[in-house]
Parts: structure tokens; C-alpha cells; sequence
């Protein structure tokens, strides 16, 4: 009976173990039948010392048996919870650090987007307010402009009354002296005076007898920024009165429907709004005269304070085709962009994009001849409002539309410094 006792006291410990084998995560079904292997002994010693002769020594001995049994998966069991607990802290504290970490890296990127936001809102007010300036400039410009004009014309009237009159003077000195030698009989030769004029030419470089390619070759080569200077104005002077002459040569002619595709191909240069309401030369060289020091100090404070950089400006427009201008609203979808880059005051890079097309993609020592051959002044794009654009928004569009390649592929012709200095960086 004592052992019957000892015996079925040990369900209380299986009883146990089906309590801890319930916080098992895996292996639970090795577990529970190992517990019900127990009980199956349990239940088979029981019956023995019921239905058996079994003397107390042999009772006992199969007691400590199926102790030690139950001790021993009890042990491995409660090893196993244990592992199992530690895992799952372990698994807890990666999982915190995880969420930590991607917090951080979340703040961090809310921190540089509020950054670059910031930039680009400051270098936006920066565009807005140089537009302002420039506006300001322009019409200061204008009105002085004016009044030049209309004290050279005063000059220019003053001394042709004062030249007149000293012509009338020699012309009555001259019928006096003739009268006077036909009077006494002698003859008398007296020039009349003549109004002489001189070029006002005090340039330092002389290029009117250079070609094209020598002046290509000095832009590409050359490190005097002086003659840089020279050598562009003198290759954009020569594109203004090839295009002018073009102009004036179809003007002339009869027109024909030849003559008309090559006006617009003629104009898809630039948009007609620039080409058509260009600045004067006078107002414009006036302008980049008077903005030149404000230019300069932008673009020391973009080049790290020094005087040699240039200032590079983006700027994009509509532009709707003259082949595709028409009356009807529906028209009006197929209208694109006309995307430039100045690298100081003359164009670089070009750029249209029109739906369903493929983007037409110029540079500067490539395809001048269908680029805009007008400054910066002149296209008076300085002063259109929401024309001037980032030079990332310029960036994004460039590379999207296959930019970098069309770059690598005729690098070596290219006339930018800055263009080259950025395809180098980003190769």
C-alpha cells in the first residue's frame, strides 16, 4: 500500500511537466508523448504491485527507477524552457535595437530632407530676389539707356549744325578767295574741308581673320580668359549674322513650302518669345556691365570666393513648335520644354522635350549652329518670372533623358569647361 502511495504521487510531477511543456514554442508533440510514456509507466508499476507479488525491496527499486526517469526529462525539460527564454530575449533585444535603428535612421532622413528642402528654398528666394534686383537693374538700364541716347543725339546734332556752319564758312571763304584771283587774274586752288571719320576700334584682340576653327580651337585650348572672352563674342557675333543673313536671304526669295520647313527648323533654335523680343545689344551690354559685379560676387560665393569661376544659370520655358502652333485648344497638349544652361553669359547646354518625341539634346562646341546664339542678356531670360530653375531640376531632366551618354560620347568636342568638370565627376 506504502508503495501504491509513493507510486501514484508521481502524476503530480508528470502533472508538472505537461505544465511546463506548455510554454514549448517547437517540439511539442516529442514532448508530450515522452510525458505520456511516463504515465504509461506510472500506470504499468501500479498495476504490478497490484496484480503481482512484489516483494518492498523490488517496489522500491522500480520507484527510484521511474523517479530518476522523471527527474531526468523534468531537468532536460525545464533546459529547454530555459534556452527557449533566452532566445526569445535575445530575439526582443534585436528587435528593439532593429525599431531603434530604423527610428534613427528615419530621424536622419527627416533631418537631411528638412536640409535639402531648406537649401533649395533658400537657393529659390536667392533666384527670386536676383530677378527682383535684375528687373530693377533692367529698368535703371533703360531709362539710362534713353537718356544716353538722347544726349548722344544731341551731340550728334550739335556738331553737325557746328560742322555745317563751318562748311558754309569755308564755302563763303572759297567764293571770296575765287572771286578775289579772278579779279587780279590769278588762279588760286582751295580744297574744301571734308568731315573726316575714324573707326573706333581699341580692341585688344583683333579676330576678324581667323575661321571657324581656329576660334574653336582657342576656346577649347586656350587659358587667357581675356582671349577666352574675345573668341566666344567674336563665334556668337559670326552666328547672329549667319542667322540674320539666312533670314534675310528667305525674306527675299519667293516663299515656297521648302522655304517655310526651313524657317521653323530655323527657329526650333530657340522659342520664337526669345528670338523675336531679343534685347538690344546696347541695353544688354549695359546691363551685364552694370549686374557684372553682382554676378561676380554670386558666383565667387558659389565658387568658393574665387575670381576666375563662372556663374552657371539654368533656366526652362514652354516652347511650342512653329510646325505645331495652331488655333485649336486640343493643340495645345502637344506643347514642351526648352530647357538651357548658361555657363556664364553664353549657352552650353540645350535642351527640348515635347510629348510622345524624343528629346533633342544640344551642347555648346557640338550643334552651335542650331543653338541659341544670343547672351544671357539679350535672350532677357534673367527677367522672365518662374523661367530660372535649380541646377538639380536642370540635372534630373538632363540624365533622364539620356544626357550623360550624349556627353561621353562627343566629350571631346565639347567647349564647357563646367560641362566637362561635371561629366568627370559624376563618371
Amino acid at each position: 500500500i506504502r508503495g501504491l502511495v509513493k507510486v501514484k504521487a508521481l502524476h503530480e510531477q508528470v502533472a508538472a511537466m505537461e505544465k511546463v511543456a506548455g510554454q514549448l514554442k517547437t517540439n511539442k508533440e516529442q514532448v508530450y508523448q515522452q510525458i505520456h510514456q511516463l504515465k504509461q509507466s506510472i500506470d504499468q508499476l501500479i498495476h504490478e504491485i497490484a496484480n503481482t507479488h512484489m516483494t518492498a525491496t523490488q517496489i522500491d527499486n522500480a520507484y527510484n527507477d521511474l523517479v530518476a526517469s522523471i527527474d531526468r526529462e523534468f531537468r532536460r525539460l525545464k533546459q529547454v524552457v530555459a534556452e527557449q527564454k533566452m532566445k526569445d530575449e535575445q530575439d526582443e533585444l534585436k528587435r528593439i535595437q532593429s525599431k531603434l535603428e530604423n527610428e534613427k535612421h528615419a530621424i536622419f532622413d527627416e533631418d537631411k530632407r528638412f536640409e535639402q528642402e531648406k537649401e533649395e528654398f533658400r537657393q529659390r528666394s536667392a533666384i527670386a530676389q536676383r530677378q527682383k534686383e535684375e528687373e530693377q537693374l533692367m529698368g535703371k538700364v533703360n531709362a539710362e539707356e534713353s537718356h544716353r541716347r538722347k544726349e548722344l543725339r544731341e551731340q550728334e546734332l550739335a556738331e553737325e549744325a557746328f560742322l555745317s556752319e563751318m562748311n558754309e564758312r569755308e564755302r563763303r571763304d572759297y567764293d571770296l578767295a575765287r572771286r578775289i584771283a579772278s579779279e587780279t587774274g590769278s588762279e588760286v586752288d582751295l580744297p574744301h574741308l571734308q568731315r573726316k571719320t575714324r573707326l573706333n576700334i581699341n580692341q585688344k584682340h583683333d579676330l576678324r581673320g581667323h575661321n571657324y576653327a581656329q576660334l574653336r580651337d582657342l576656346i577649347n585650348t586656350s587659358c587667357d580668359l581675356e582671349l577666352l572672352d574675345a573668341c566666344r563674342e567674336e563665334f556668337h557675333r559670326r552666328l547672329k549674322v549667319y542667322h540674320a543673313w539666312k533670314l534675310k536671304n528667305r525674306k527675299g526669295k519667293n516663299s515656297s513650302a521648302a522655304d517655310d520647313k526651313d524657317d521653323e527648323l530655323d527657329e526650333d533654335r530657340a522659342p520664337k518669345a526669345i528670338l523675336n523680343n531679343a534685347m538690344p545689344v546696347s541695353s544688354a551690354s549695359s546691363a551685364s556691365k552694370k549686374g557684372g559685379q553682382g554676378a561676380t560676387a554670386a558666383s565667387n560665393s558659389k565658387g568658393g570666393g574665387s575670381g576666375k569661376a563662372s556663374e552657371q544659370r539654368f533656366f526652362r520655358i514652354p516652347f511650342l513648335r512653329p510646325n505645331e502652333q495652331s488655333s485649336d485648344a486640343s493643340d495645345q497638349k502637344k506643347k514642351g520644354w526648352w530647357y538651357a544652361h548658361f555657363d556664364d553669359k553664353w549657352i552650353a547646354r540645350q535642351m527640348e522635350i515635347h510629348p510622345n518625341k524624343k528629346p533633342i539634346l544640344l551642347v555648346s562646341g557640338i550643334d552651335d549652329m542650331n543653338m541659341c546664339e544670343l547672351s544671357l542678356d539679350e535672350t532677357g531670360l534673367t527677367v522672365k518670372k518662374g523661367a530660372e530653375i535649380l541646377e538639380n531640376d536642370f540635372e534630373q531632366e538632363w540624365l533622364k533623358n539620356g544626357g550623360r551618354e550624349y556627353l561621353k560620347k562627343h566629350h571631346k568636342k565639347i567647349s564647357s569647361k563646367y560641362v566637362l568638370q561635371s561629366l568627370e565627376k559624376h563618371r
